[in-house]
């Protein structure tokens, strides 16, 4: 046991650690050499081999610090901690699990072998439904089945529509009149706003009921729109004669008009876009001051 060895691991010139050197020897090519390096702490241990006359490399032969736990159960180990130790570290193999979007997978403690996989399931499995791009709202997107679709539905939440009788256009609102209701079929779309001033659909009272009166002394009455009813009757002083009536709604037809001397005349009334005329010329009507009310209740 001495000092200031040379060709000692690390440090050839280290004067203040002392070495205990234990050799074998073969022959003259053939050594080992077990250094023994005393500190104030500890006492590690090298070893080098020389072989066909060639020295390798010192190499530490320290014993690790290793605990069971942290070696794999069925082997066994020395360490610092003891010799012919046997690990407890539980071999996990290949872990595999499956995963739904936001799940989360607890890995367990042990050895794993490389070949475990996590695998996240598909979002057609995760996200199933029905809606096509129809049913969703503009500018509004979706997962529907693992595909993400943008909505085409229109939005007419900021729409004010004036309904008409055409059946073409499915952007347009539309109403009929079915007995002693109006039906009203919205345009294809989301009419999602509560508030008259935003969002609605208007049917012109024009086109459903209007009415409207005057005098004449010719054989044409003009009222802008072609009449469902026609009320008229002379407007000399003494004498209501003629008078007529037409009507043509639901069914019920009616187009007679009474002259003075029980004179009678039937389908004498004719109505056009822009109100009514006589077809015939009537010796009481001709020229008569004439006071007439007509009304429109149908499309």
């Amino acid at each position: 046991m001495s000092s200031r060895f040379t060709n000692v691991p690390y440090n050839s010139n280290n004067n203040s650690t002392w070495w205990h050197i234990h050799v074998i020897r073969h022959n003259d090519k053939y050594t080992v050499q077990i250094a023994y390096q005393f500190t104030s702490t500890s006492c590690p241990v090298y070893i080098r081999v020389q072989t066909n006359n060639t020295w390798n490399a010192w190499r530490n032969f320290n014993p690790g610090t290793a605990t069971a736990a942290q070696v794999l159960s069925g082997y066994t180990f020395s360490s610092t901690n003891g010799q012919n130790l046997s690990g407890t570290m539980t071999n996990q193999g290949a872990k595999t699990s499956s995963l739904n979007c936001g799940g989360s997978y607890t890995i367990p403690a042990g050895y794993h072998n490389g070949s475990g996989k996590i695998t996240a399931n598909s979002l057609s499995s995760q996200t199933s439904g029905t809606a096509s791009a129809s049913d969703i709202l503009s500018g509004k997107t979706a997962w529907v089945s693992g595909s993400k679709r943008t909505g085409t539905m229109a939005n007419r939440s900021s729409t004010i529509q004036t309904a008409t009788t055409s059946t073409s256009n499915q952007s347009a609102s539309c109403y009929r009149l079915n007995g002693s209701n109006i039906e009203v079929v919205p345009a294809i779309g989301y009419w999602g706003t509560w508030d008259w001033s935003k969002s609605c659909i208007r049917v012109p009272i024009s086109n459903v009921a209007r009415m409207t009166s005057g005098d004449w002394t010719v054989t044409a009455g003009w009222c802008g729109f072609k009449p469902d009813i026609v009320f008229f009757r002379g407007n000399v002083s003494g004498t209501q004669f003629p008078m007529g009536i037409y009507c043509n709604v639901n069914g019920m037809y009616i187009n007679v008009v009474e002259g003075q001397s029980q004179s009678h005349y039937g389908d004498v009334i004719t109505v056009n876009d822009t109100g009514w005329s006589f077809n015939k010329s009537m010796a009481y009507i001709d020229g008569r001051a004439i006071k007439y009310v007509c009304l429109k209740i149908t499309p």
